[in-house]
């Protein structure tokens, strides 16, 4: 189910855009949880259904709790530091992109960069004007 999903462009016609959400939605519904992220995208972006901030966010944590996926974190973070279907939260944005960006994100690297000055390699101790933080890799510490 979630291959079938993941096989539909986000950015095709609309009767893939519905099959992309009928199978993902399928997926999490059937306790596959590294769906998650995927159906919060359809929420988040109108993929299929209504946008729902409400419902995205929801997938995102879930899938930040269940499979520690660094896309959730960097997706999560970008609702928080917009204030989609959240209170705006720039500080806590930017600990879910430093997460995000420990786990890998190239997205997460960018934004990091481009918002807050951040370019450095991680496992090292930076400063940012306000505040140090260290990585770790079970999570931040600052």
């Amino acid at each position: 189910m979630y291959i079938c999903g993941c096989n539909y462009p986000q950015d095709s016609s609309e009767q893939n855009k519905d099959l992309r959400f009928f199978w993902l939605r399928k997926a999490v519904d059937s306790g596959y949880e590294e769906a998650c992220n995927n159906l919060g995208v359809c929420y988040d972006c109108a993929i299929g259904t209504e946008r729902s901030y409400f419902r995205a966010n929801k997938l995102y944590l879930r899938a930040i709790e269940h499979n520690d996926d660094a896309t959730a974190f960097y997706n999560y973070g970008l609702n928080n530091f917009y204030g989609n279907g959240l209170g705006k939260n720039e500080s806590l944005a930017k600990k879910l992109f430093l997460k995000a960006r420990i786990r890998g994100s190239e997205h997460a690297r960018d934004f990091l960069k481009e918002h807050y000055g951040i370019d450095k390699s991680i496992g090292i101790e930076f400063s940012d004007s306000s505040e140090a933080v260290i990585f770790d890799y079970d999570g931040i510490t600052s």
